[in-house]
């Protein structure tokens, strides 16, 4: 019956029946209380009761409602909703992998005029002072991390600072956690940017096969480095990681060091020094989760004291010199620490050389965790 109603049923104007209206009834009305006119349905009924073969005398007046239903359609249209997710998770599981295979840039979408009003917003600007070599592989030690690592983002995941004409023959990936790569839809809008995750395996994989000109950004503190985030502070987590050194040794590929002036400004971010109870909560959740939960402030759309949007303020990221890496197939712990040890002074002699002349507070010293 409900079938009969919804589909036989179809060329009624319901939005002209009131709630009162009877289907298959002797009444029925309008919104305003008189009689439906529908001269051709009780045609229609008629002539579907006259072929029973009763007489016409004993037949009740009964108003049906009929239309040749289109069955095919219905049941394509009923199925849209079902073969669309089902069609992106089976692609979803061929491609799962692709985060750590190099990845799907487009530089379509690298290109996009978006992109460059973004950069435009703060505004962010790469300061280069060197050239590099097209025919090496780097690793850039992105810092600090920021919240959102906005300049890190516009300069190595589109062209919005336009890396390319900056660097030509140079191939920029945006190193970030993997599980940035397990939301659907968002997953392929990271990609087509040339991010891809930071494992072992996806930069071994970049760096290796005889790959040339390929410039690897990696946020060095990761997202314990984000709780520190602060505008008039600079803390960066590079005392334990020594990994990025290890494989640098084991591709021969070069460091670059860059510092980034005003990430850690563009939002603020709730006091939560070490030892507090919050900040014992936010490195708890950090350690299950991965991602660092900062509490953090920026600005409204149409107000500036609160809201979601980062505030405008600069963002430039020096480029430093690379450091060059000679290969070494099974490099030792003297090996690795001695090449962190002349990083972390790179790193610290370039935001001293720089910090009077990008720094909001240039007499903060930088100091190491």
């Amino acid at each position: 019956r409900y079938f009969n109603f919804f589909f036989l049923n179809s060329n009624i104007d319901r939005s002209n029946m009131s709630s009162d209206t009877v289907i298959n009834g002797s009444l029925i009305k309008d919104k305003d209380g008189s009689k439906l006119k529908s001269d051709s349905v009780e045609d229609k009924s008629s002539h579907l009761n006259s072929g029973s073969g009763e007489n016409e005398g004993d037949k009740k007046k009964v108003t049906k409602l009929y239309s040749r239903p289109s069955f095919k359609k219905d049941k394509i249209d009923a199925h849209y909703d079902r073969w669309i997710p089902f069609s992106y998770f089976t692609f979803f599981l061929g491609d799962y992998s692709i985060a750590e295979r190099g990845g799907r840039r487009i530089q379509f979408v690298r290109q996009w005029r978006l992109w460059k009003h973004f950069a435009d917003f703060f505004p962010a600007k790469i300061i280069k002072t060197c050239d590099y070599d097209p025919k090496k592989n780097y690793i850039f030690g992105y810092h600090p991390h920021g919240i959102l690592s906005a300049g890190g983002f516009v300069h190595f995941a589109t062209e919005g600072t336009g890396f390319s004409k900056l660097f030509p023959g140079l191939k920029p990936h945006l190193l970030v956690l993997g599980g940035h790569f397990l939301l659907p839809l968002y997953r392929d809008f990271f990609l087509s940017g040339g991010a891809v995750s930071a494992s072992r395996k996806s930069i071994s994989y970049l760096l290796g096969n005889g790959h040339q000109g390929r410039a690897l950004a990696l946020v060095v503190g990761g997202a314990p480095e984000s709780l520190d985030c602060h505008p008039d502070k600079v803390t960066l987590h590079l005392s334990k990681r020594k990994g990025f050194c290890k494989l640098a040794l084991l591709h021969g590929a070069s460091l670059v060091p860059t510092f980034s002036f005003g990430e850690n400004s563009v939002y603020e971010q709730y006091p939560n020094p070490p030892g507090t109870r919050l900040r014992t909560i936010q490195d708890a959740l950090q350690k299950v989760i991965g991602l660092a939960p900062c509490i953090f402030i920026g600005r409204g759309i149409f107000q500036y004291s609160f809201g979601i949007v980062p505030f405008r303020k600069p963002i430039n990221t020096v480029f430093g010199a690379p450091i060059d890496v000679q290969k070494v197939e099974n490099p030792t712990s003297e090996q690795i620490c001695a090449l962190h040890k002349t990083y972390v002074d790179a790193v610290v002699k370039l935001y001293n050389d720089y910090k009077d002349q990008f720094a909001e507070f240039p007499q903060t010293p930088i100091n190491i965790v």
